[in-house]
């Protein structure tokens, strides 16, 4: 099974190895995944907490922080 990437602001990626994730940008073990629904749809945050490179992910697709702010907006009626 291959490892997934992550995109992070389009340059940096997380690989998850071994049940943890790995920054590829700083090499780190120090990500952390926050997973929430916004607008009904799954969604991960993650972040490097010795880089502080960032990432929002939909399963296993990257998603841009606009996205996620469209998301979060109440519907207009």
């Amino acid at each position: 099974m291959p490892i997934p990437e992550l995109l992070i602001e389009s340059t940096t990626r997380i690989a998850y190895k071994e049940n943890q994730m790995l920054c590829t940008n700083c090499n780190k073990k120090n990500v952390i995944e926050i997973r929430m629904t916004v607008g009904g749809e799954s969604l991960a945050f993650h972040r490097c907490g010795s880089c502080d490179a960032k990432a929002w992910t939909s399963g296993e697709a990257t998603i841009e922080l606009g996205r996620v702010l469209d998301l979060a907006r109440p519907a207009r009626v």
